[in-house]
């Protein structure tokens, strides 16, 4: 019996030790958690000037160069006070000439008394929620019990504004930073009561935006909601991102935090008892796979139409492989071919471009891309309004930038740098009214009229159709673009305006970057500088690169000369650089006139071409329009592999092999090697019936969040 005894009470005794063992490890986590992110902002680089900022540091902790007065949204150089603060600390805490130096410490602490003694609040929430608080937890955390006791209770007092139940911390892009931030705070205040609350918020933001009855704006005021396709904030069905309900597309912008900060704190949380879901994780690396990396040009450049007002952000055109880095380290194999792609190509090492073509239904976002070039289109409609509204003053000359903007990515650098001398009445692929000047900025954002806005796609290849009702003026066109291996076709037709201002279509609008040639009736001729304007033209040629052939084009206008302007022209901001600058610009537009009635066009772009090649195009095109009138578009490859057809409304037609095609409602079919698809651009249909070449199919459509989505149609071979 006291044997027993003695076995019950040693496993009891070892049991408790086990246990003790475990919880004692369990709360040395989130210390542990704290010193590794203490570690990396003390690792930071650091390439500022630190004598210099010391030569300027005025006695009472301020600098003259900067304006303390200007709190508003487009001034707050306040931030710049704070930066230096933070490089400073860097210096003292590095191996380094200031290493440790005393002096050094008491200017930072006078520039951080100099801050608290005067509360300053900008017009802009951002700063008082999110980006002060940031800047005062790099700071605690780098110098943390160095500073004085005072000073850390100034900077506590600072980052407690922090906190998920705030409405900063909003559905969308700012819920995830607001949770890092509070993450950090409370690790840093050694306040570990509500941390595992915070990491699960974190966590869970790796999902599909869910339904917001009533939506918010960051200081608590209700937000913009487009009553035409409620839906949440967030990710998307199409893996696009909203980060407002004005259902704009935000994927390069707020929804980059998402694989951001998950994978920062997935990366930390690993081998710890806070560690993230597998489901969550996968979820996160298809997003970024499906949704963000299909949105840039061959895995790490940002496709110019995918801009919002973030387009006048100097040095914002590449993303950082950080992400993907630790997506990676993450991932457990999941997806390990394409992230390995895709560093590969972030980091300029061996970069293969994947042939892709992908909607973004719930975005009107369209993008086309093949080793040789990239393309998009961006549209609005009755679902999304057509452009971010220019928050602090960036983006001020955007109002046509979703107007079926499809821009042409050979190099990458065709669009580098070029707000500030850019004509923005001038948006390649759009259809826009030659205006004295342009609005004012207050009139960017503006709700969508049109309600036929789609593509049709297999994921490989895909056509794109904009019926074009112009949010700002009397102006209509309905305009489609068709996508091929060797290049695409624009089609416009039923432009239409009653205004007293010339309609134009803009084909080209890039840095000049070699010599223009054009191909007249009498043949091709070298063009000087300057502008010209001619009645036919067969195709132009650009750097002996990018080719644009015209079709039955009357009055075309070439403009090839130097263009000057300053950032004032894309922004308002103290912050940019006031300099003129000068730039060699191209650009290509088809002249409408005034109030015309049935304008149409017809062009090609065809990427990494030659005059050669551009004169062969011209007797035989590698495509063939079968329609384009202002009830069908239609285009076909040469070898009838690809057709693609646009109906605007119900109707039929008789394609090249003879085959007939009928349907009962508006749509867009594609035609690939026998294999039917179709899409419905209205997000209005349930069914749809299809007759083609005798045989009739009464198909479902997808409805409600994937409605406008691509579905192939299972037709009898014998048919097709």
């Amino acid at each position: 019996m006291n044997m027993h005894l003695n076995i019950k009470w040693t496993l009891l005794i070892i049991y408790s030790l086990i246990t003790l063992n475990c919880t004692a490890s369990l709360n040395q986590e989130p210390e542990k958690i704290r010193d590794r992110i203490k570690t990396e902002y003390i690792s930071q680089i650091n390439n500022c000037d630190i004598k210099q900022l010391l030569k300027k540091l005025q006695i009472n902790g301020s600098w003259s160069d900067i304006n303390y007065k200007d709190t508003t949204r487009t001034g707050w150089q306040h931030r710049t006070h704070l930066d230096r603060l933070i490089s400073m600390s860097l210096a003292y805490k590095q191996p380094g000439q200031f290493y440790m130096n005393a002096n050094l410490l008491k200017h930072i602490e006078q520039g951080l008394l100099f801050w608290f003694s005067h509360h300053f609040i900008c017009q802009n929430w951002f700063y008082n929620k999110i980006g002060t608080p940031k800047q005062m937890l790099a700071i605690g955390y780098i110098l943390d019990k160095e500073l004085s006791h005072n000073l850390q209770n100034k900077i506590i007092e600072t980052i407690n504004i922090i906190n998920t139940d705030d409405y900063p911390a909003r559905p969308g892009g700012d819920r995830i930073q607001v949770a890092t931030n509070q993450a950090k705070a409370m690790l840093y205040k050694r306040d570990m009561k509500g941390i595992r609350k915070i990491f699960n918020i974190i966590e869970n933001e790796a999902k599909f935006a869910p339904m917001e009855e009533i939506m918010y704006d960051a200081s608590g005021g209700l937000d913009v909601r487009n009553q035409y396709r409620p839906a949440g904030r967030g990710v998307q069905r199409d893996y696009s991102f909203h980060h407002r309900g004005d259902r704009v597309n935000s994927t390069l912008t707020y929804g980059l935090e998402l694989p951001e900060y998950y994978s920062y704190w997935a990366e930390i949380l690993k081998s710890t008892s806070f560690h993230f879901s597998v489901i969550h994780t996968q979820f996160v690396i298809d997003y970024y796979l499906d949704g963000i990396c299909k949105q840039l040009i061959k895995w790490k450049q940002i496709e110019y139409s995918a801009f919002n007002r973030d387009i006048c952000r100097i040095g914002t055109q590449f993303i950082s492989p950080d992400i993907t880095k630790r997506l990676l380290n993450i991932s457990n194999g999941y997806r390990e071919k394409e992230l390995r792609q895709a560093l590969s190509c972030q980091l300029n090492k061996d970069c293969t471009p994947h042939s892709f073509a992908k909607f973004f239904w719930c975005s009107e976002y369209f993008i086309f891309q093949r080793p040789k070039y990239t393309s998009a289109v961006r549209m609005h409609s009755i679902r999304n309004m057509n452009m971010e509204y220019p928050h602090n003053g960036e983006g001020i000359k955007n109002h046509f930038r979703g107007d079926g903007a499809c821009y042409l990515s050979v190099t990458g650098n065709e669009y580098t740098l070029t707000p500030p001398v850019y004509d923005f009445r001038k948006i390649p692929g759009t259809t826009t009214l030659l205006l004295d000047s342009m609005p004012p900025a207050t009139e960017v954002q503006k709700e969508g009229k049109s309600v036929f806005v789609g593509a049709v796609t297999d994921n490989v290849y895909g056509a794109v159709s904009f019926d074009f009702i112009s949010p700002h003026y009397d102006l209509k066109a309905r305009k489609s673009w068709f996508f091929f291996d060797e290049g695409y076709v624009c089609l416009g037709n039923n432009i239409s305006s009653n205004s007293n201002d010339t309609v134009i279509t803009t084909v080209e609008q890039c840095q000049m970057q070699g010599k223009v040639i054009a191909r007249t009736p009498d043949g091709s001729v070298t063009l000087p500088n300057g502008s010209h304007q001619a009645k036919n033209i067969d195709w132009i040629l650009h750097n002996n690169n990018n080719g644009y052939l015209f079709i039955n084009n009357k009055n075309i206008r070439i403009s090839n000369k130097e263009e000057k302007g300053k950032w004032s022209n894309c922004v308002i901001s103290t912050s940019y650089p006031k300099k003129e600058i000068t730039l060699n610009m191209f650009s290509i537009e088809i002249i409408h006139g005034v109030k015309p009635l049935q304008g149409q066009y017809a062009y090609a772009v065809i990427p990494k071409t030659n005059e050669k090649q551009m004169n062969e195009y011209r007797d035989r095109p590698f495509f063939h329009i079968i329609a384009n009138n202002k009830e069908i578009q239609a285009v076909e490859n040469a070898d009838q592999t690809i057709i693609y057809i646009t109906f605007y409304r119900a109707g039929r037609i008789l394609l090249t092999n003879q085959k007939e095609i009928e349907v009962n409602e508006p749509c867009m079919l594609m035609i690939r090697n026998g294999t039917l698809f179709v899409s419905d651009p209205t997000r209005r249909l349930h069914v749809i019936k299809i007759k083609y070449n005798g045989s009739q199919i009464e198909s479902p459509l997808p409805t409600w969040q994937n409605a406008g989505m691509t579905i192939q149609v299972n037709m009898h071979k014998k048919y097709l």
